[in-house]
């Protein structure tokens, strides 16, 4: 039997009161609690916090993985590749990369993909509502994500630096992209061609060829483009179906942008003549990219391949060149094109108009560009000299055909039988016996052929039908 005393030394036991229940709907999510202690612990995850460092604004549970960004700690590991992430999320994400399985369907077209996040993504582009707006500016996005990429646009401060250099940056991206500048490895390689890449972004661009996939739409008519400089080409044309003409000048413009940005400089009264030719410039920017036909500055050099360029529009017309696309269609026939400016010299051979004409003697040309050459003849200007004779030229087309005339060498070769040339031009005239190319038509019964003589000596006594000649 116990003593009185050892029953007053044991504490009395407290029962914890029963958890309050019901439904605890939250108010600022679709998420609903059984408990109000669940439900405050929740409550936690809303509370706004600002990161210290770039001064992003989130919820706790997102700063803990934002911070990650700046530590660059990355816990969770994918165990096929050994690539780390800074959250379990991405980890997951990326492990798809490692199955061929497409399992989610988009409801509105066929793509397919691999997760329900990238579908979110795609679904975008069925949907043309900007609902998320910049209160600085005013610019308006798809997504949320590039609205806040943007904001920093107008923060200055540069939160991501380079480890190798003293350069800082807005954007994790843009770090990503600098910090692979610095190496000379070209680690990224093409699993189905095996080229290799020095940037991650340059062998996303160059894997289009292979799975075809055509990221960039326009909004006009939906078509898909592999690259957005090509999609841009695209809707220079097809929105901009009229053309605007400078009253001032023979300009005209696809598009009234330029248009409108081109008066600006006639109101200001810009008007200048080349000292060297002649040439009367109507605007700064034209009288700069003048001035590079006589001093031979090329600023726009293609990363590609090296080429280098005068003006930046003829660098963007180069760079389809690395590309299959022809994006631009003739209304008339089935011919295509990269660019809107080949598209429009193509054009002249459906309505063989000759709109510009000479004051001095009346010759009528298809090309602005063909009466600016032709009206030298009408000066005694010889602005382009050899640098190896005294002989002096009207043009750099006959300077550059002259100049090779002064080399021994026959570095022209034709790739299909061999035959080397001296000069480019005669190559290309070469080209026709082996493509069957025949450019210069008989303006009267509409017969081809392969040399310019040829065509004149055959219209000379041309009576409207095609005659066959007979050997």
């Amino acid at each position: 039997m116990q003593s009185k005393s050892s029953k007053k030394d044991e504490k009395p036991v407290r029962k914890r009161p029963p958890p309050i229940r019901g439904e605890f709907k939250c108010y600022q999510c679709p998420r609903i609690f059984p408990t109000l202690k669940g439900f405050q612990n929740h409550l936690e995850c809303h509370k706004k916090v600002t990161c210290e460092l770039c001064n992003l604004v989130c919820t706790k549970p997102h700063l803990k993985r934002h911070m990650m960004v700046h530590t660059g700690e990355k816990p969770f590991i994918c165990d096929v590749c050994g690539s780390g992430f800074a959250d379990v999320s991405s980890m997951k994400d990326h492990q798809h990369v490692h199955t061929d399985v497409k399992k989610i369907q988009c409801e509105l077209c066929d793509y397919r993909c691999k997760t329900v996040k990238r579908l979110r993504m795609h679904m975008v582009r069925h949907t043309t509502e900007r609902r998320f707006q910049c209160d600085n500016c005013g610019a308006r996005f798809l997504r949320n994500s590039d609205l806040k990429k943007h904001l920093i646009v107008h923060k200055d401060t540069y939160p991501f630096a380079c480890g190798n250099c003293p350069k800082r940056f807005k954007d994790k991206m843009h770090l990503k992209r600098h910090e692979e500048t610095h190496t000379d490895q070209y680690k990224f390689q093409c699993p189905f061609c095996g080229k290799r890449m020095r940037q991650s972004g340059n062998l996303k661009t160059h894997m289009r060829t292979h799975n075809g996939e055509k990221p960039y739409k326009c909004e006009k008519c939906g078509q898909g483009f592999a690259h957005n400089v090509t999609k841009k080409q695209h809707q220079e044309h097809k929105i901009g179906k009229g053309e605007y003409q400078c009253p001032e000048c023979p300009r005209i413009f696809v598009n009234y942008k330029g248009f409108q940005k081109h008066q600006e400089h006639h109101k200001n009264g810009f008007k200048t003549t080349c000292e060297i030719c002649g040439v009367l410039c109507p605007t700064p920017s034209h009288f700069k990219n003048h001035m590079r036909t006589h001093t031979g500055e090329k600023p726009f050099v293609c990363d590609v391949c090296g080429n280098a360029y005068a003006q930046i529009s003829s660098l963007n017309s180069h760079l389809l060149s690395h590309s299959d696309e022809r994006p631009i269609h003739c209304e008339f026939c089935e011919y295509k094109c990269r660019t809107v400016k080949i598209l429009k010299r193509h054009m002249i051979c459906h309505t063989n108009e000759k709109k510009y004409q000479c004051d001095n003697c009346g010759a009528r040309f298809s090309r602005s560009g063909c009466l600016k050459k032709h009206l030298i003849i009408h000066t005694d200007e010889w602005p382009f000299p050899c640098d190896l004779c005294p002989k002096k030229f009207k043009n750099k087309v006959h300077l550059k055909r002259h100049e090779e005339t002064h080399t021994d060498e026959y570095k022209f070769q034709c790739p299909v039988c061999g035959k080397r040339m001296r000069q480019s031009g005669n190559l290309r005239t070469h080209m026709r016996t082996h493509n069957g190319e025949k450019p210069y038509i008989c303006e009267i019964c509409g017969m081809a052929f392969a040399h310019n003589v040829t065509r004149k000596q055959h219209q000379s006594h041309c009576n409207g039908r095609i005659n066959v000649m007979v050997h």
